[in-house]
């Protein structure tokens, strides 16, 4: 008996141990969220502080978004997510000219020492010549489609089409509205059965990193446009986000249901450039259109093309072509935009990892 009472105590000794470790561990793993969230806290108001201060396209938008983590060089942001030991950064590194080649040179030895493979996702045109002087190769990726709204006017035979589909969608009792501040939980509700009937067609996937993602703190960031029915009945969306570039906004979104007509987008796209003028904005960024926006002549070469076979295997991103077409019809220039990498054979491997990035919804 007495052996026994022994062990039971044993028991209640390991078990209270057990459970001391167990407390110490969870109010270790607590402290380390508290650190990581301070962390993220200070580099995220230092990140703020940079992009407001340089910051000059609409892709920086997506540079805050708790999905990434930040590399601050003196006055520099790179905003970047890593995957299977390959650092993808979105955009270009953000700060003042004189420091990005330094800044770039300094986050690839910092990638070195971590044995991490370094490449650059929709750089633009402006650094170019700063990846090539550090080491890296790019390749044309894709093109930003930008409406010039200053200047986009729905007159002549080109926008015949645009005139008539607007005037039947009107007749049949459809109008647009823009909705800015709160979005209740009614409208919420609706769009997001919308969101779903969309994502419910073939390869329709819900991506991230350079584009945002249907989620309430989304969509009350944003600013939404809808198409309604005589009835008030939502069906088809698009949201709007601000751009760093002056006097620019962003489509990011763009859903509709399944019932709905014909030519839908193509009127919600015409009323909200038309709406945006009168708001006095200047220019509007489409988003990019992968393998788009290569001009008449223009050699592509074999490492593009390796991409844009691989992409397509790859189910990279949903229907560019179709895209590109939709986007051409109001799209008045096509600005670049690069992956910049070290070396040919990483390229597989590359576009493997950026699909894992843009496919994660954190």
């Amino acid at each position: 008996m007495a052996q026994n009472n022994h062990q039971i105590k044993n028991i209640f000794h390991n078990v209270r141990t057990l459970s001391l470790v167990f407390d110490l561990y969870k109010q270790k793993n607590l402290t380390q969220k508290l650190i990581n969230s301070a962390i993220f806290s200070e580099n995220h108001s230092i990140a703020r502080e940079i992009l407001t201060k340089h910051g000059k396209e609409a892709l920086d938008y997506f540079k805050l978004k708790e999905d990434k983590s930040t590399f601050i060089y003196k006055d520099t942001l790179i905003a970047y997510k890593i995957r299977s030991g390959d650092v993808i950064v979105l955009g270009d590194p953000v700060g003042p000219g004189y420091e990005i080649q330094e800044a770039i040179s300094k986050f690839d030895e910092f990638c070195t020492q971590h044995g991490w493979k370094l490449c650059f996702f929709q750089c633009s045109k402006h650094y170019l010549s700063h990846f090539e002087n550090t080491g890296f190769t790019r390749i044309k990726i894709g093109s930003e489609a930008i409406v010039d709204l200053e200047n986009f006017n729905l007159i002549g035979p080109k926008k015949k089409d645009f005139r008539n589909r607007i005037r039947k969608l009107e007749k049949l009792g459809f109008f647009t509205k823009l909705y800015t501040g709160n979005i209740s939980d009614q409208l919420f509700a609706r769009l997001q059965i919308i969101s779903n009937e969309w994502l419910d067609e073939p390869n329709r996937v819900e991506r991230g990193f350079s584009l945002g993602y249907f989620s309430r703190k989304y969509i009350a960031d944003s600013q939404i446009m809808t198409v309604e029915n005589e009835g008030g009945e939502i069906i088809a969306f698009i949201n709007l986000i601000p751009s760093y570039q002056e006097g620019q906004m962003t489509i990011d979104l763009m859903r509709k249901a399944k019932n709905a007509p014909s030519g839908i987008m193509d009127y919600l796209f015409v009323q909200a450039i038309l709406e945006l003028q009168t708001l006095g904005y200047s220019s509007l960024s489409l988003g990019l259109t992968p393998m788009s926006g290569f001009q008449a002549g223009e050699e592509i070469s074999l490492a593009e093309l390796a991409v844009n076979s691989i992409f397509k295997r790859l189910n990279f991103l949903f229907n560019y072509e179709g895209l590109k077409v939709f986007k051409d019809k109001f799209a008045t220039s096509w600005e670049p935009k690069f992956l910049a990498f070290k070396n040919i054979p990483q390229l597989p491997r590359l576009a493997l990892s950026i699909k894992k990035v843009l496919e994660e919804i954190d």
